[in-house]
């Protein structure tokens, strides 16, 4: 990628950075996650090829994205029947999903495609950079929850110690709706980001507040591996340490995936009430009545 179109990414993605540490679930921050999509797909689309790869996961496709100047560089894997390239509109789809209005059969795909582009372009400036990817992640998913919610979220949980001062812990989301409900959310990438600290934040969270609780939610994006040497990708799973984590530490009431696993799908089914997996569900309506 040229020195101008790393320059213009930065902006782009700095400006998401201001306006989401300012209030995440702002009209500011949806304007950022919408500039920074729009400009990632028309990047991939102008300056990126697709390399087919090997898929070894049943019923599912998935390419990477190349840089036309950094040939030997691939992307993570994309599933191609989630994926849409269009950015032509981007901004008004994006405002038509968080007003509830966007056809549901279209939804899937638009979610995964914003939140997945701009992770794109990440890995093809900078194979090794894993907290950018991560943390835009974590700020669109902020911003959709927030919106289907209809409250902005803190980051700051106050824990107080038996005999000592109360603490403060910084935890992903965080969600009041008033005295019947709270939603703990934490967003990442995979499981293979310290994801045994949702686990923990929430064990923290059941101690101190009972009236109301914490709903305990995951949202992850997907599980895939690329072997880049191979071009193959694999799903890595991991379905007895989850069972373990559910059913010896603490039960996270809401597991949703924008690309599940089958093996977790399938261990929601042998185990149920213990792993609640599910697939994002597509309208700001049906996010809100999932959480409740």
């Amino acid at each position: 990628m040229g020195s101008c179109l790393e320059t213009e990414f930065k902006r782009y993605y700095d400006s998401l950075t201001k306006a989401a540490n300012a209030d995440v679930s702002s009209r500011q921050t949806r304007m950022c996650i919408a500039d920074l999509a729009r400009f990632s797909l028309k990047y991939l689309k102008a300056s990126a090829k697709r390399v087919t790869l090997t898929s070894s996961v049943k019923a599912k496709e998935y390419f990477a994205y190349s840089s036309t100047s950094k040939a030997d560089t691939l992307s993570r894997p994309v599933n191609k029947k989630l994926f849409d390239g269009r950015y032509a509109s981007l901004a008004k789809r994006l405002d038509s999903w968080c007003a509830g209005t966007m056809a549901v059969e279209d939804a899937p795909r638009f979610i995964y495609s914003i939140c997945l582009a701009p992770c794109l372009v990440f890995e093809l400036l900078n194979r090794g950079n894993k907290k950018g990817p991560a943390t835009y992640f974590e700020r669109v998913i902020g911003h959709l929850l927030s919106g289907a919610l209809g409250v902005a979220p803190v980051r700051q949980a106050w824990l107080p110690l038996r005999g000592l001062n109360r603490v403060s812990m910084t935890m992903d989301f965080l969600f009041d709706l008033g005295s019947t409900r709270r939603v703990h959310v934490a967003a990442k990438m995979s499981t293979r980001e310290r994801i045994v600290q949702a686990w923990a934040h929430q064990v923290m969270l059941n101690k101190v507040f009972a009236n109301p609780k914490y709903t305990g939610v995951l949202v992850l994006f997907s599980e895939t591996k690329l072997d880049v040497k191979a071009k193959k990708v694999t799903e890595i799973c991991v379905p007895d340490q989850w069972l373990a984590y559910q059913c010896l530490l603490t039960q996270m009431d809401r597991i949703f995936y924008l690309d599940p696993p089958k093996r977790y799908l399938d261990l929601a089914k042998e185990h149920p009430g213990v792993i609640p997996v599910q697939i994002l569900p597509p309208t700001p309506k049906q996010i809100e009545s999932a959480l409740r």
